[in-house]
C-alpha cells in the first residue's frame, strides 16, 4: 500500500474533547473514530489529507488498568503521568502537516482564533509554511511545497565544497 504521508503522530492532551473540536473545527482535520466512545473518549484518531493525529488523554494507571493494559504499558503511563504532572506538554515538538494552500489554511485558521505564531513564509528548503499552536502547545508547521530555482532541491546555492569545508565557506568562495 502506498502512503504519501507515512507517518503519524500521537499527541497526550489535557481534554480529549476540546482537542478534537479544535483539531476538527480550526484547522481542517476529519474524526476518523474514538475509542471507547465518543461521548467518553480516551483516545481519537484525526486526518487531513491522508495524514494522522492520533490523541490521547493522559490517564492515571488506575484508569489504564480499565482498558487491560500489559505491565509494560502500564510503566509507560505511569513515567507519562509524572512527566506531564512536572511540564507542560508539547514543549521542544514540532509537526509538519502538508496542505494544499498555506496561505488560504493560514488565513482560515486566523479567523478561527488559531494561535499563530509565525506567518506564512517561504523558506530556502522548497516549502511555504506557517507555524501554528494548538490548545497543549504543540507546534504544527503546516506547509505547501514550492518550487525553488537550485538545482540541489535545498534552495541555497549548490556548492562543490571539499569534505571538511564549511558551505558558508563554499558559497563565499563561488
Amino acid at each position: 500500500m502506498d502512503h504519501p504521508y507515512p507517518n503519524s503522530v500521537q499527541l497526550t492532551v489535557a481534554d480529549i474533547k476540546k482537542s478534537i473540536k479544535f483539531f476538527t473545527e480550526k484547522v481542517g482535520f476529519t474524526l476518523e473514530m474514538t475509542f471507547p466512545n465518543p461521548k467518553k473518549p480516551v483516545f481519537a484518531k484525526l486526518s487531513l489529507d491522508g495524514q494522522i493525529v492520533l490523541l490521547a488523554t493522559s490517564m492515571s494507571v488506575d484508569d489504564a488498568k480499565k482498558f487491560d493494559m500489559s505491565k509494560e504499558e502500564l510503566a509507560i503511563v505511569k513515567k507519562d503521568a509524572k512527566a506531564f504532572a512536572k511540564s507542560a506538554h508539547g514543549i521542544g515538538a514540532a509537526f509538519y502537516i502538508c496542505v494544499p494552500d498555506v496561505d488560504a489554511h493560514c488565513k482560515a485558521a486566523k479567523k478561527k482564533k488559531v494561535e499563530i505564531l509565525a506567518s506564512p513564509k517561504t523558506q530556502f528548503y522548497g516549502m511555504r509554511e506557517y507555524i501554528a499552536e494548538d490548545l497543549d502547545g504543540y507546534r504544527f508547521v503546516f506547509y505547501t511545497r514550492v518550487a525553488t530555482d537550485q538545482p540541489n532541491g535545498s534552495g541555497r546555492p549548490t556548492t562543490t565544497n571539499q569534505p571538511g569545508e564549511k558551505e558558508e565557506e563554499a558559497v563565499a568562495d563561488a
